[in-house]
C-alpha cells in the first residue's frame, strides 16, 4: 500500500520499514516473506526509501533465492551474470539458471542454454543447449526457436539440416522475432539444402525485416531488388501482404 499509494500517501520509507519486517519475520517464512524480500532489495536496487546499495540489494534477492523463490532466482542469475551487487560469476549465473530450467521456467531454460551454446559458466556443450532451448520452445518463446534455428543451420549440437533452420526461424518470426525475418532473407537468396535460391521470397523477408527496422537489411532489399524485373517485386510485395493480414498484423 506504501510503496504504491494505495488508498494512503505513497510512503518508500514506511514501506521499506514494513517489507523488512515481513521478510524479517522467521514465523511468516514463505511466499510474503520471500516476495517482502524480492520488493526490499528493489527498493535498495533503485534507492526508494532507502540508500541505494546494490550489495544489500542482493541480499535480499539471495535470501528469498535461497529458499526457492523463482523471481528471485531470475534476479539473482542477473546479478551474478552482470556482477551488480556481487562478484561477476558465470558458473553461479549457471546455478540460478539450472534452478529455474528444473521448474520450466523459460527464462532459465534460455539463459543456461546460451551459456553451454557459449561455454560460459559451465562447459560448451551444444547438445544440452540445445535440448534447453528444445524445451523452451514447448512454450512457444520466439527467441528458443531462433536460437534452435541457429544451431540446425549450422550443425551444432544437431545435424546440419537447413530446412529445420528455416521452418525454426519462420516458427520465430511468428512469434515477433524480428532478427529471424532477414535470416529467412539471406537463406532463400542463397538456397539452402536441395532448394534452388527464390529471389521473390528472400525480397519479401527483407522487405519485411525493413520495416521492422533490422539491421543491414534495407541494402540487402535494394540490392537484391535492383537485380529483379517489376513483376517479380510485385509477387513479392504480394506474399508481404499476405503476411500482414494472415499471420502477424502490421504495426
Amino acid at each position: 500500500m506504501y510503496e504504491a499509494g494505495l488508498g494512503v500517501a505513497r510512503d518508500y520509507p514506511k514501506a521499506a520499514e514494513l517489507y523488512r519486517e515481513l521478510a524479517d519475520d522467521s514465523l511468516v517464512r514463505g511466499f510474503h516473506a520471500d516476495k517482502a524480500c524480492v520488493r526490499l532489495g528493489t527498493m535498495y536496487r533503485e534507492g526508494l526509501g532507502v540508500p541505494r546499495d546494490e550489495a544489500e540489494a542482493a541480499r535480499w534477492f539471495r535470501a528469498a533465492a535461497e529458499h526457492g523463490y523463482a523471481e528471485a532466482q531470475l534476479t539473482m542469475g542477473w546479478c551474478c551474470e552482470e556482477g551488480r551487487g556481487v562478484a561477476r560469476d558465470d558458473a553461479e549465473a549457471a546455478r540460478w539458471w539450472e534452478l529455474l530450467a528444473d521448474q520450466g521456467n523459460a527464462t532459465g531454460l534460455l539463459n543456461l542454454g546460451a551459456m553451454y551454446a557459449e561455454g560460459r559458466g559451465v562447459e560448451q556443450d551444444y547438445g544440452t543447449a540445445h535440448s534447453l532451448f528444445n524445451q523452451a520452445a514447448y512454450g512457444d518463446d520466439e527467441v528458443a526457436y531462433y536460437n534452435l534455428a541457429l544451431l540446425y543451420r549450422d550443425g551444432l549440437g544437431v545435424e546440419q539440416n537447413c530446412q529445420k533452420a528455416a521452418s525454426c526461424f519462420d516458427q520465430a518470426a511468428r512469434r515477433g522475432h524480428d532478427g529471424s525475418l532477414l535470416e529467412l532473407g539471406v537463406m532463400w537468396q542463397a538456397g539452402f539444402a536441395h532448394l534452388q535460391p527464390k529471389p521473390v521470397k528472400a525480397y519479401a523477408w527483407f522487405r519485411l525485416a525493413t520495416e521492422r527496422g533490422v539491421e543491414t537489411a534495407a541494402a540487402k532489399l535494394a540490392e537484391l531488388g535492383a537485380r529483379m524485373t517489376a513483376d517479380e517485386v510485385a509477387e513479392a510485395e504480394n506474399i508481404v501482404e499476405v503476411w500482414y493480414r494472415y499471420i502477424v498484423p502490421r504495426g
